[in-house]
């Protein structure tokens, strides 16, 4: 097997492992799987659209929207009136979600401390150089026009 192969099945893994424990630490807060990422976009600037919430964590605005909407219903968003443009709401977290924001903030980096049990601070280092630069390449395929090819 391929060093590409292995990273692909890695990655797949990574990704497949990553959703299982945080959906397993979530749930016992009522915390939904799609909304530490919401939580992280307003935790770091509140009163976003939806555009832009779908944007900084990558995923479609339809697909924000679902968890917006579930979110509002809970009580842990509300929706604004931009007063600069009329024509689209801004999200903010209430006092409830800006708890429930904090909570699972807290939760991923718990998880996150747990993933590298056992690494030296250089490993650690070095692994977020690594996963850095593949986060890059990654930013950067995304957004070419080229098609991706084996280079074998």
């Amino acid at each position: 097997m391929s060093n590409e192969e292995k990273l692909l099945e890695l990655s797949r893994s990574l990704t497949g492992l990553n959703r299982t424990c945080s959906n397993e630490l979530l749930k016992g807060e009522g915390i939904h799987f799609g909304q530490p990422p919401i939580f992280h976009a307003l935790l770091k600037q509140d009163e976003q659209s939806q555009c832009d919430i779908a944007a900084a964590i990558g995923v479609s605005r339809a697909s924000v929207g679902v968890s917006l909407r579930r979110m509002e219903k809970g009580g842990i968003v509300k929706r604004v009136i931009n007063q600069k443009d009329s024509r689209y709401n801004l999200v903010s977290l209430t006092e409830k979600g800006r708890a429930l924001a904090q909570r699972s903030e807290d939760i991923m980096i718990g998880m996150t401390k747990e993933t590298v049990k056992g690494f030296t601070s250089e490993e650690v280092d070095t692994l977020v150089d690594l996963l850095s630069r593949l986060e890059a390449n990654m930013k950067a395929l995304k957004h070419s026009d080229a098609p991706v090819e084996d280079e074998d």
